[in-house]
């Protein structure tokens, strides 16, 4: 169950930092490349998994539990070291938009029962700052 948790926080990070990080005219390729590695990982990792099984003659623990706690640490680390290059880089991936603050705002008003008229209409609900804009570009 954790692992399943954990993969689904992951996809839900990875996928649209793509479109964050990567020029327009390349969005197409990242995503594919993004899914060509995940569906690698995802053959791969069983074979893993299942020669080191084997290999400790047939006993899941420890072996394949250091494994997972490696894979694990070394999601951290790669982790920390993109929030680290994104804060040298200009904040792509960690920024909040002045938009984003006053639909937060918004719906935290609306949480307390106050009634709440800040927003110009109802698709500033919706925002998202990788919708393009009118004029094409990702605000």
């Amino acid at each position: 169950i954790g692992q399943g948790i954990a993969y689904s926080l992951f996809s839900a990070v990875i996928w649209p930092s793509v479109s964050l990080t990567v020029p327009k005219q390349n969005t197409g390729t990242a995503f594919g490349v993004v899914t060509s590695m995940q569906n690698m990982g995802m053959s791969l990792f069983p074979l893993a998994i299942a020669a080191i099984f084997n290999s400790s003659g047939g006993r899941y623990i420890p072996y394949v539990e250091v494994f997972f706690a490696a894979c694990a640490a070394s999601g951290v680390v790669v982790g920390l070291v993109m929030n680290c290059l994104d804060s040298r880089y200009g904040n792509k991936l960690n920024a909040v938009t002045a938009k984003q603050l006053e639909v937060t705002e918004h719906f935290i008003k609306a949480g307390n029962n106050e009634e709440v008229s800040d927003l110009e209409d109802e698709d500033d609900m919706y925002y998202s700052p990788i919708h393009p804009s009118e004029e094409g570009e990702f605000t």
